[in-house]
């Protein structure tokens, strides 16, 4: 005997909390990466800052220097079409959100010797219309290059672990608390980009 159902689905997408895949970028790519940014003469790493566009960061909710990488420069714009490439198809497997651009991409260094880490907060942040509705991370380095350093997903107790291969993505919807916690030994080196759409409704 068959149970009566009386759901309809309006799409038959399921939104998940995060996602991720592994091997976005290739070992030998990554040290790629980082080599550009480490060697680069055009720009140079900062001390990353939390909240608004020119608050100064006072280290006690992060510890980071990081660059902003510039989509228009031939040395990284293949970064950019391959990360926009995964983010897209991700999205689509399991967000269906309606976004239109990456906003940046954001090169960052925690540094085991300061104990590079970044405080519980969400990326939610609103302007021109634009809002964040998804944020990712891809690990550079190699797991064995720095201890500690994990990105937890706050969602639930106890957090979800970000994946820390390699070359991997994970990606979360931008008003889910996260943290990156204290990097204890060696460098960790991310890419983290948000994803701007028109404001859910």
């Amino acid at each position: 005997m068959s149970i009566n159902s009386y759901n309809y689905y309006l799409r038959k997408t399921i939104n998940e909390v995060w996602a991720y895949a592994h091997s976005v970028f290739s070992p030998e790519e990554c040290k790629k990466i980082i080599q550009l940014v480490i060697d680069s003469k055009k720009y140079s790493l900062e001390l990353g800052e939390v909240g608004d566009e020119g608050e100064t960061d006072t280290l006690k909710d992060r510890n980071s220097r990081v660059l902003f990488l510039p989509s228009n420069d031939d040395d990284f714009l293949w970064v950019f079409e391959r990360a926009a490439s995964v983010v897209d198809s991700l999205n689509n497997q399991f967000f269906n959100f309606n976004v239109d651009v990456i906003e940046s991409l954001q090169f960052s260094e925690y540094d085991g010797k300061e104990k590079g880490f970044y405080a519980k907060h969400r990326d939610e942040f609103y302007f021109s219309g634009a809002h964040r509705k998804l944020s990712f991370s891809i690990q550079l380095s190699a797991i064995e290059d720095y201890v500690g350093g994990e990105l937890l997903l706050h969602h639930k107790d106890p957090p979800d672990i970000g994946i820390k291969d390699q070359g991997s993505i994970t990606i979360f919807p931008s008003y889910v608390l996260h943290e990156v916690t204290p990097v204890t030994e060696g460098i960790r080196y991310s890419l983290v980009g948000w994803v701007l759409g028109q404001k859910f409704v």
